[in-house]
């Protein structure tokens, strides 16, 4: 047969099997799965008419009811789905990357660009997610809580080699992972971080393909493990190296870039663990707040037989599905939350109710690295309203500064509601940024507000503002002290901060020159 016949016949079957595939499965010639694989809610069909938008709108709520129920129709999106995967070596859906080799990967606008080189992220937006780790850090030190940041790489940071031929680097630039770091560096910040990228890296030359699932954007059990042996080099304090006899178990996953095309998928992997099995076992949750975290999110508790050793909490994203295990097994009790949900509101994502419930020794906070735009618009945890973190929170890292700087009273008079604090002369014309603290005295909750001497167009200018510090916070009936950022105009002797002096009586004042803005 002459290949234009051939192709012609090949389209043909097509088109019949298209227009008579609904009949063959409603006559049951051909059986198919119910399960639904799209990810979105299917039309039901519409309620009765009760209003003249209802009678406007009930046709076509019909006719997507009917269009999202007919029969087959989701076996023949997946036959289109297969099609383009297997046949066509592309995706179906927008969110899914197919790369070498049949490689999927989550495909993140800003992961793109940041691959192509084309994303840009500014110095003060780095230093914004500094800040939010420092305030975290210096909370829990108060407490008397370590605190460990964990940085899990993507898939295609590993794998760069698998992605699609046609994403190519237009240029060397910093991934947001790198940027940190330097952040970290540059300004001596002693927040305890470990990128498992190196360790991933190293193990990727015995391991191969095996650290990442193909189908799936996480890692697997054993990119998992490999991590956790170079964390437990790192940190012996914490963390034990594997010992003994070890086995691998066969584990399925289902995969869940084959979910978002609309195609099943399976991958099973071997999960390395010790031949006696972990020490540590997952138990109901034992709280009132962990049963609340569980209804909105992910609430885990693992616990081991012993229970006089030291406690874990850890924050965790989808990966510490993979690794957890691994870390709870040094602890005589873990807990997990996931609060990276859109339901949890900023603060919640730092949850410090479970903390103090919880008295660890430990808070490890993990976050796979394409989280690291905590500094940037929508994103933005660094707020100057404060609602990244409470302000008990954000007031730990002022009062670390205050303490290493060194504070003087400052004197200070009532101007209407604002409160103007005069500069110490040993502070120097060209000081930028002050860190107030006032002691006072609230008759009902008050809100506390610096103001800035810059007008709108010169807002840049204002230091406490571009740098995400805290410049508002409310306090409550009684004595209290509050502490914020404060800018100085270059050449100002004084600062104001709005203050309604009718239900607040100012104690004290006590001021030190911001280092880090």
């Amino acid at each position: 047969m002459k290949p234009s016949k051939l192709l012609a016949a090949v389209f043909l079957l097509s088109l019949a099997l298209a227009v008579l595939w609904p009949l063959l499965i409603a006559t049951g010639v051909v059986r198919t799965s119910n399960e639904n694989f799209e990810n979105r809610r299917l039309a039901t069909f519409p309620a009765g008419i009760s209003s003249l938008e209802d009678y406007v709108k009930w046709p076509r709520r019909v006719d997507d009811f009917l269009g999202d129920h007919l029969p087959g129709r989701g076996a023949l999106l997946a036959l289109n789905a297969w099609v383009r995967y297997h046949v066509f070596k592309t995706s179906p859906v927008d969110s899914v990357l197919v790369g070498q080799d049949g490689w999927l990967f989550h495909r993140m606008p800003a992961d793109i660009r940041e691959i192509e080189g084309r994303l840009v992220r500014e110095p003060y937006q780095i230093r914004r997610l500094r800040i939010v780790l420092e305030e975290r850090r210096d909370w829990l030190s108060e407490q008397g809580i370590d605190y460990l940041v964990l940085i899990a790489p993507t898939k295609q940071t590993i794998y760069q080699e698998k992605l699609p031929v046609w994403l190519q680097s237009l240029a060397s630039i910093p991934s947001r992972r790198e940027l940190l770091i330097k952040e970290l560096q540059r300004s001596g910040s002693n927040v305890a971080l470990y990128d498992f990228t190196p360790a991933l890296l190293k193990a990727k030359s015995q391991w191969k393909d095996g650290l990442y699932y193909r189908h799936d954007s996480h890692w697997t059990y054993r990119g998992a493990k490999e991590s956790y042996v170079a964390l437990a080099e790192y940190v012996p304090r914490w963390f034990r190296k594997p010992v003994g006899d070890w086995i691998s178990m066969p584990t399925p996953r289902s995969s869940n870039l084959m979910h978002l095309m609309g195609l099943p998928g399976e991958e099973v992997t071997e999960q390395p663990q010790p031949s006696e099995g972990f020490r540590a076992r997952t138990r109901a949750l034992d709280t009132p707040l962990l049963e609340y975290m569980a209804k909105r999110g992910v609430a885990l508790v693992y616990q081991r037989p012993d229970q006089n050793d030291f406690r874990l909490y850890l924050m965790g994203d989808s990966f510490a599905g993979w690794n957890t295990a691994y870390l709870a097994d040094n602890f005589s009790r873990t807990v997990v939350t996931n609060t990276w949900g859109d339901q949890w509101r900023r603060h919640e994502q730092f949850p410090i109710e479970n903390i103090l419930g919880e008295r660890p020794h430990l808070v490890i906070d993990q976050m796979l690295e394409n989280r690291l735009d905590l500094g940037v618009s929508r994103s933005l945890l660094a707020d100057p309203t404060g609602d990244n973190h409470t302000a008990e929170v954000r007031s730990a890292r002022l009062r670390r500064l205050m303490h290493n700087e060194g504070e003087v009273t400052a004197e200070y008079r009532r101007v209407g509601d604002e409160i103007e604090i005069q500069m110490p002369q040993a502070f120097g014309r060209d000081t930028r940024a002050l860190i107030v603290r006032f002691s006072l005295d609230a008759t009902t909750p008050t809100k506390l507000e610096s103001i800035s001497p810059y007008s709108d167009a010169e807002v840049w200018n204002d230091l406490c503002q571009r740098g995400g510090e805290l410049t508002r916070q409310t306090v409550g009936h009684g004595r209290s002290e509050a502490l914020m950022c404060v800018p100085a105009q270059g050449g100002s002797g004084a600062v104001r901060v709005r203050v309604p002096t009718a239900r607040v009586k100012i104690l004290g004042v006590t001021v030190t020159r911001h280092p880090d803005v």
